[in-house]
């Protein structure tokens, strides 16, 4: 018998915040094996969502809940796995300029160059900003 699917929802965002908020307690003291082993629990999480297309699409509206402050476009399991980051983490790295920049999409609206995300998700330990220049925007197409 299927559960509510609003009720599987509230559910999963619920499990979701614990693991990651437990998977980064255990980052902090140092316990790097508790940490690999929330973070792999929240990958299979993830994962089962490919099966479930109706939740899915649920969790869509609930993007913020689950910690994702970007909209690529592509479903919530995707943008979930993408980084694999906290959104704390990802703010601190964008000071200290070992994570892309957002840039202003509109009045309240902020989100990342596909591209460049592109580039950390490819090479997360060696990323740097790129000198711009009048023809950077050409690497973009």
């Amino acid at each position: 018998m299927r559960q509510n699917p609003e009720l599987r929802a509230d559910r999963f965002v619920e499990r979701f915040r614990g693991l990651k908020h437990t998977s980064e307690q255990h980052y902090a003291v140092g316990n790097y094996s508790g940490h690999r082993a929330a973070r792999a629990e929240l990958g299979n999480m993830v994962d089962g969502l490919q099966r479930d297309p109706q939740l899915e699409s649920l969790l869509a509206n609930r993007k913020r809940e689950l910690g994702i402050s970007f909209d690529s476009g592509m479903g919530v399991g995707r943008d979930l796995a993408r980084t694999g980051l906290s959104r704390s983490t990802i703010y601190r790295k964008i000071v200290e300029g070992t994570f892309p920049p957002q840039i202003k999409i509109s009045t309240n609206g902020a989100d990342w160059k596909e591209t460049d995300s592109n580039r950390w998700i490819a090479n997360p330990a060696g990323w740097r900003p790129r000198s711009r220049n009048e023809f950077d925007f050409l690497n973009d197409y």
